[in-house]
């Protein structure tokens, strides 16, 4: 029987797009609260945080690349980083989701919540559909998926 497990790479791709939602919803709050009195320093902190939870979002997908089989030299080359310290900062990372995650041996510890995707979610197939009916709801008419499937669903299953 065929190890059904999604791969590393297809658990990047989840977590990638985990990633993505929550920063397209920080910042939808953000602008929905333009017109709401803030205390002095508050949109700047605001700010700051979205740029964080988007740093995290290239984290994921410098992830999705690598563990994909994009060469170091082309993720280099997009990050507009020298080669060796794109491999310092991320060859730890892309080397234990090769190691651990692939074989089952998911260490909440060191992956957190991008192991799936989303906070106490064992599930991949439940976060995709979970991200998939946001994708669903934020859609424009004309982006109805044909097959039913979501494109979070389709990149769990490559």
């Amino acid at each position: 029987m065929a190890d059904e497990r999604p791969s590393a790479g297809a658990r990047a791709s989840l977590a990638f797009a985990v990633a993505g939602r929550d920063a397209a919803d920080y910042a939808r709050g953000l602008v929905a609260d333009v017109d709401k009195d803030h205390s002095p320093g508050e949109r700047i902190r605001q700010a700051r945080q979205l740029r964080i939870i988007t740093l995290l979002v290239l984290d994921r997908a410098v992830l999705v690349e690598a563990l994909t089989g994009t060469s170091w030299d082309a993720i280099s080359d997009a990050l507009m980083i020298p080669k060796d310290e794109v491999i310092r900062r991320y060859a730890p990372t892309v080397q234990r989701w090769r190691d651990d995650l692939d074989s089952g041996r998911v260490d909440a510890t060191i992956f957190g919540d991008f192991t799936t995707g989303l906070l106490d979610d064992p599930d991949p197939e439940g976060t995709a559909r979970t991200v998939d009916a946001w994708v669903a709801r934020h859609a424009e008419p004309w982006d109805v998926e044909p097959d039913g499937a979501g494109p979070v669903t389709r990149a769990l299953h490559p």
